[in-house]
């Protein structure tokens, strides 16, 4: 008698394709996921710093800082073709090897030269605000200006003073954080209340709390010296909840809460109001 044995295709457990199987599990990260803006960015160096730098004769460049590695200044070398080149000093990045130092170059050439076009931009916009003013003064004669020249210094003046508008609530808004965490360390949140006289309306008061949602302190109420700086910035936010800087910094704009409610329009993360930057 012959003994048949079923033949068992490699790479199939015994049974079939469908029997039980053990696989391993997919790997899990809990590395944070890298932002945008740093892709190209080698990662085996730390998170880089940038500044611009205008000189004298209105040049522009940009200084890359590297914890543990120094720093590189990078410009435009040709204008017209968008060719970088960068200064480093002896000893900065020597201890990185020539393609990761390719790859850092490249990648703050690319960024020098997104902040040095938006830097321009708002260079040209003040000129031109400036640039009939200037001419008037020196002249003694204010020049009649164009429709063109009109409709370019109204508009100009609007992106410029709607961005300065934003920047200066923000700003109020960080200022206004920190004083608050400065006097309660434990404070988490705090909840705007808008209220109105016959001056119009303004954000008048302010409810803080604890992560357990316990009421803190309020400002607004009775004034002492001690508040003023508080109640002072407070009431320097626009009190508009649905169209003001700050309402990106609301419990509600960053999904705090499961459930949403309409006092979480109103109500700040302070922590990160307090983290705000120019360019955030």
């Amino acid at each position: 008698m012959t003994d048949m044995k079923p033949r068992q295709p490699e790479g199939i457990p015994a049974g079939g394709q469908f029997a039980f199987a053990l696989h391993p599990e997919a790997p899990i990260s809990l590395a944070e996921p890298r932002r945008p803006e740093l892709e190209g960015w080698p990662t085996s160096l730390p998170d880089p710093k940038l500044s611009i730098e205008v000189g004298d004769e209105m040049e522009v460049s940009t200084k890359l800082t590297v914890e543990g590695h120094g720093s590189i200044t990078v410009f435009t070398d040709n204008p017209s073709t968008g060719r970088c080149d960068y200064e480093q000093f002896v000893g900065e990045f020597e201890d990185v090897d020539e393609d990761t130092m390719e790859k850092v170059v490249a990648w703050t050439s690319e960024r020098h030269l997104e902040m040095e076009t938006e830097l321009r931009r708002h260079m040209k916009m003040a000129a031109d605000f400036i640039s009939a003013r200037t001419a008037a003064k020196a002249t003694g004669k204010p020049v009649r200006a164009s429709d063109e020249d009109l409709n370019s210094l109204i508009a100009n003046a609007g992106s410029v003073a709607s961005e300065a508008r934003n920047a200066g609530e923000l700003a109020t808004m960080a200022m206004f954080s920190r004083e608050i965490l400065k006097r309660h360390p434990e404070a988490v949140s705090a909840e705007l209340e808008t209220v109105g006289y016959d001056d119009g309306e303004f954000l008048g008061e302010a409810t803080i709390k604890d992560a357990e949602g316990n009421v803190i302190t309020t400002y607004g109420e009775d004034l002492t010296e001690d508040e003023a700086a508080v109640t002072d910035l407070l009431r320097s936010m626009s009190p508009d909840a649905d169209n003001a800087a700050w309402s990106e910094y609301t419990l509600r704009a960053e999904e705090f809460n499961v459930t949403s409610f309409e006092s979480d329009s109103r109500t700040l993360n302070l922590a990160k109001a307090a983290d705000w930057a120019p360019g955030a």
